[in-house]
């Protein structure tokens, strides 16, 4: 039998890193720090120590796997990006000294960025069907890096001596100023003294204002189309939304539904000695299975903005920096089934709902359909960014609670998004807002979302069905009729009775039609045993100031 080395790399606590800072240039660095921690400082460090791997890394392909593997290479990359890592070390080559090369790297180069290894040393014998399973040491890495994120000591920075200067962002000890260029890159150093921003700032801050314009680039390599189009990105908040018309951005977080229990499932399948190499094969297909979708989800929905911008279809003029526009549309996180973008807030829930529609089109590597959510925050462009992220993040948690009510018999999943219009800079969690907001007199919910993306002619509640009744509000009968409007959304509020009533005053025949639940349209509610259970009519009438296309079209 021989020994091999299994290591675990896994970034913690990478949400506040990315997400803590109302600058986007910083969630933009932060996210890329994340990214090439796993993926091209991974190769850098393999690199330096003379360890042959599989892996490849550049910034117009990203992360690619040669079909090389453990005894052709020193290294064998099982999977790795999105701050997680596996390797698996042929016999005599030494972990501890990789780690301790790379994490040394971590630390100098992404300041405020955890970092966790675990290591263990097995028997692995293919040929023989003997020796211990991969699956087995995988598993209980991934317990042993479990225990150690759970009993890790916090974090206590020091804040500095009464005589330092204190960064304008995070109130740690400054080492320099946003407009130095060999603190953050001339790159950086140029557009604050441009901005006139100079700011006293940290060692962590300066190392994601640094990461900031490869972040840029590795970007324009994934969607090529976005400068072939004259286009570049945004990377202020600012930059969002037309001047005077418009100042909320959205937050958009999607992630895959059951991910996790789809590689237990093949952990299962290969839970036997003679199968590590099988298992290694099916894991690492998997995983780059997703992160080659959610590339392919990205690039779609990109290309469904500019088509809209191009025939003048998104009502959306978007601003100019040097005479060049910009995108109303950065994705910050992405590269796996777990993406966070953020865009002008007219924009949210279609291009949430053109993500979805693109990352569950077609089986994965498992041959199997991939089902997703979706949480669209809507908020104005101030608003606490890291609340704004939390909001979408809880947004998503309430899809997918939803999606076991929104299947039906033989459905196998479901695609589900949900989302929220913030217009003041209130904070208060999902839960209080819906139970204050969006109730009816009686007491029942007025809202149709969660809703399903992926087309089910049974399901009332669904993008489909969304899109059909914002379009006919959007038409000649109702269109610039605020009052009308708001008329029904407050009848609404009052239950089926005072909508029937609103449309005897108001002559109209009858309310947009809504398959599977032909009541609704006389009444605007579903009724059974004379009770309102359901609205159909609330979220699309709120949702009319955001959605920035023709009122002819809805969706393109």
């Amino acid at each position: 039998m021989s020994k091999h080395t299994l290591t675990l790399l896994d970034a913690t606590g990478i949400q506040e890193y990315i997400f803590g800072s109302n600058q986007l240039a910083q969630n933009i660095g932060a996210s890329e720090l994340v990214e090439r921690v796993t993926t091209q400082w991974l190769v850098d460090s393999l690199k330096a120590l003379g360890l042959s791997t599989n892996l490849q890394w550049s910034s117009e392909k990203g992360v690619e796997y040669s079909n090389k593997k453990v005894p052709q290479v020193y290294v064998e990359v099982i999977y790795a990006g999105g701050g997680n890592a596996v390797l698996l070390f042929a016999p005599g080559q030494d972990a501890q000294a990789f780690l301790r090369h790379h994490t040394r790297r971590v630390l100098v180069g992404a300041r405020g960025l955890q970092i966790l290894a675990v290591s263990q040393v097995f028997e692995w014998d293919e040929q023989a069907g003997t020796g211990e399973t991969f699956v087995d040491v995988l598993d209980q890495l991934r317990k042993k890096i479990f225990i150690r994120k759970m009993s890790r000591p916090a974090s206590t920075p020091m804040p500095g001596l009464a005589i330092t200067t204190a960064c304008a962002y995070t109130g740690l000890p400054a080492v320099g100023v946003n407009t130095d260029p060999n603190i953050v890159g001339t790159e950086i150093a140029t557009r604050m003294k441009r901005l006139k921003e100079e700011q006293p700032i940290s060692g962590e801050v300066a190392d994601k204002l640094r990461a900031e314009p490869p972040a840029k680039n590795r970007l324009h390599e994934l969607l090529k189309q976005v400068r072939e189009k004259g286009y570049e990105f945004v990377y202020d908040f600012d930059q969002f939304g037309d001047k005077g018309e418009s100042s909320y951005i959205a937050v958009v977080h999607t992630d895959g539904n059951g991910m996790g229990k789809r590689f237990d499932a093949l952990a299962a399948q290969y839970k036997t000695a003679g199968y590590n190499r099988d298992y290694i094969e099916a894991i690492r297909a998997l995983s780059d299975s997703i992160r080659k979708r959610a590339e392919k989800a990205l690039n779609e929905t990109v290309n469904y903005l500019l088509d809209g911008l191009e025939k003048e279809e998104i009502t959306i003029k978007p601003l100019k920096r040097d005479g060049t526009p910009l995108l109303p549309f950065r994705p910050i996180v992405f590269g796996g089934d777990d993406v966070t973008f953020v865009c002008d807030g007219r924009l949210g829930v279609m291009l949430a709902a053109k993500y979805l529609q693109a990352f569950t089109d077609g089986n994965l590597a498992d041959g199997a359909p991939v089902y997703a959510r979706a949480g669209v925050a809507v908020v104005k462009t101030h608003f606490p960014f890291s609340r704004a992220y939390g909001l979408s993040e809880d947004l998503a948690f309430s899809a997918k609670q939803a999606i076991a009510g929104l299947k039906l018999e033989g459905d196998s999943g479901a695609t589900v998004m949900d989302w929220h219009f913030s217009t003041t800079g209130v904070i208060r969690s999902l839960e209080a807002i819906r139970k204050q907001d969006y109730m009816s007199r009686s007491a029942v919910s007025m809202l149709m979302r969660p809703i399903r993306i992926d087309a089910h002619a049974g399901q009332w509640r669904s993008w489909e069905n969304f899109q059909s009744v914002m379009k006919e509000f959007r038409g000649k009968e109702w269109a610039e009729k605020r009052n009308k409007v708001k008329d029904l959304q407050n009848a609404l509020r009052g239950g089926s009775q005072d909508v029937s009533l609103f449309m005897k005053n108001y002559r109209i025949k009858g309310l947009p039609d809504i398959p599977a639940q032909p009541a609704m349209k006389t009444n605007g509610w579903q009724i059974e045993a004379g009770e309102d259970v359901a609205c159909g009519y609330f979220d699309t009438l709120e949702a009319i100031d955001f959605v920035a296309v023709k009122a002819k079209k809805v969706a393109l």
